[in-house]
């Protein structure tokens, strides 16, 4: 088939490749260009066993402004100041999984009920 495969996001110039999302375990996000030029057509989906309305909408919405800033800064910026919300998320996400890593470590063998004297 052929047909132009450049995204523009701002001053940022791409090229997209069709692939299958397939089932999906969690979260997809697929990025293809609009009916124009100028637009984008964004579809984003989620495992309905796993996330609520409100908690979908509310990764839509985060991706949405990254998106966003992204384009803004494409030509200017590092990936990681792009959205200072995104990084601050993933430091903590990074946090609490090491904290929890560290404490599934410490108590492995634990017996679930301590006697005390």
């Amino acid at each position: 088939m052929m047909f132009d495969h450049t995204l523009r996001f701002g001053s940022a110039v791409g090229q997209y490749h069709v692939l299958t999302t397939g089932p999906i375990d969690e979260l997809a996000v697929n990025v293809y260009p609009g009916l124009s030029e100028d637009e984008i057509r964004i579809d984003f989906e989620g495992n309905a066993d796993i996330f609520g309305r409100r908690e979908l909408e509310e990764h839509s919405k985060r991706f949405i402004e990254l998106f966003r800033d992204f384009i803004a800064g494409a030509d200017r910026m590092r990936v990681l100041e792009v959205h200072p919300d995104s990084e601050n998320l993933r430091r903590t996400i990074l946090r609490n999984t090491s904290q929890l890593r560290y404490w599934v470590h410490t108590l492995d063998g634990v017996p679930d009920v301590l006697e005390l004297p």
